[in-house]
């Protein structure tokens, strides 16, 4: 899904849930949250104003969160946005260890801010195979399409993890 257009909307619409709930994350990871690919306008509108907050106002908590949420107008598309089916990722989940919530929430939003620049470089190393056949750029191609592998098991082992408790 990722090659495809960004990220998987129920995954992004799970992100955005666990950033709300904890706001405290946004502004100590504002680059990785810029750089995930979201598909959807309204996660991208949503994403935006959380980073912008966080730019304005430094740390967030959920009140703080909540006013500006209200203010902008985004009460609402913040609901709207909450997962109908939601994943059950640890951050998304009420009676989740807060800590672990926090952690899994930084690493879902590492690997989705990762994935289109191993993309990328997968895409070019292919090409390079291809153009040169030796090799090198075939241990290179296999390396990146380990890493790529690794990160989609990385998600998928989260997601698992959440829903075996």
């Amino acid at each position: 899904a990722m090659a495809s257009g960004g990220v998987d909307p129920r995954v992004a619409r799970a992100v955005l849930q666990g950033l709300i709930r904890y706001p405290e994350l946004v502004a100590a990871h504002a680059q990785s949250i810029a750089d995930l690919p979201l598909s959807e306008k309204a996660a991208d509108r949503l994403r935006n104003l959380l980073l912008e907050s966080a730019m304005l106002n430094g740390e967030l908590d959920q009140e703080r969160l909540n006013t500006i949420l209200a203010r902008n107008g985004a009460a609402a598309l913040a609901e709207e946005l909450r997962p109908k089916q939601g994943l059950a990722f640890s951050f998304t989940r009420r009676d989740a260890d807060p800590e672990r919530a926090r952690r899994d929430l930084v690493l879902a939003i590492e690997t989705l801010a990762a994935r289109p620049g191993l993309d990328a470089a997968l895409e070019a190393a292919t090409a390079r195979l291809k153009e040169l056949g030796d090799e090198a750029a075939f241990q290179e191609q296999q390396r990146l399409r380990t890493a790529r592998d690794e990160a989609d098991r990385q998600l998928a082992a989260l997601l698992e993890a959440a829903q075996g408790e």
